[in-house]
């Protein structure tokens, strides 16, 4: 039987479709490819000013922040030809809360917009560290405006549900949020931090630390027995609550009442009471 032969209209659509169905295939895969570059070079560039910036942290993080209102825009570098120049830029203001001052530095485009920001805090006693309230170490002190704080809580981390020191803190600004933090029994801790407690904080039999700590408290702070801690700022609107035998160095004061157990000490250190710089964060 004949075969009919094709009509040369149907052939070069048949070709045609076949060309299409190619090209597509050739341009999808052209795409995957090219958007595969382009994000190894978003990656690139980013990890290139992220370095930059952390590169300066690292080395001004020993200095002291700006004073308010300053702001400083280091020379024009060029890390990528999309993005165009980019500069080092660092402001320094008074945040609403009057106890804390915040320092921004970032990596900035030409219009000025940040491509990655990094900021640390000055924080200061309320009432100032000169305030007479401390000059004894221990003391009541006029309730706080918990809004004061409450305006501060922007700047802090949220601490790590699993946090089990002050090893961890880093020099850091750290929010427990809605809990009683607990440190357990007999541990011995060092190191830096500063930590806004909602709702109080409980520092368990023998517990032994020695660093630079700062807590504001919203609720009780319960020290237990046979308990060391030195180096501490510890302020509460609540109590503070010191078990038998146990020694604070540093400065307590309280909105209601402080009680101390029998053997107990307070050693007076106005140290404590110095601005406290945290370390630089990423944000």
């Amino acid at each position: 039987m004949a075969v009919p032969d094709r009509a040369p209209g149907m052939v070069s659509i048949f070709v045609l479709v076949v060309m299409v169905l190619t090209a597509k295939v050739m341009t999808t895969a052209f795409l995957a490819v090219s958007d595969h570059l382009q994000l190894q070079q978003f990656l690139h560039v980013s990890e290139a000013y992220a370095d930059m910036l952390q590169q300066f942290c690292r080395a001004n993080a020993p200095n002291p922040l700006l004073s308010n209102g300053t702001e400083i825009n280091g020379p024009e570098v060029l890390l990528s030809q999309a993005d165009g120049p980019v500069h080092l830029r660092i402001t320094a203001k008074q945040d609403g809360c009057p106890y804390i001052r915040v320092e921004q530095a970032m990596v900035a485009d030409n219009r000025r917009m940040p491509l990655v920001k990094a900021r640390r805090c000055e924080i200061t006693p309320p009432g100032g560290a000169d305030h007479p309230v401390y000059s004894g170490g221990e003391a009541s002190f006029p309730r706080y405006a918990l809004v004061d704080f409450a305006s501060c809580r922007s700047y802090a981390e949220p601490l790590p549900a699993r946090w089990q020191g002050f090893f961890n803190l880093g020099g850091r600004f750290y929010d427990a949020r809605a809990r009683i933090l607990r440190i357990r029994r007999e541990q011995a801790l060092a190191g830096s931090g500063l930590l806004l407690l909602p709702k109080g904080i409980v520092f368990s039999e023998g517990v032994r630390y020695e660093g630079r700590l700062i807590c504001y408290s919203f609720g009780d702070i319960v020290i237990g027995r046979n308990v060391t801690l030195r180096g501490v700022f510890l302020f509460t609107d609540k109590r503070i609550i010191v078990g038998e035998n146990s020694h604070i160095h540093g400065i307590m004061t309280a909105g209601t009442a402080i009680s101390r157990g029998e053997g107990s000490s307070l050693t007076a250190d106005r140290d404590v009471l110095k601005p406290f710089q945290t370390s630089y964060v990423t944000f």
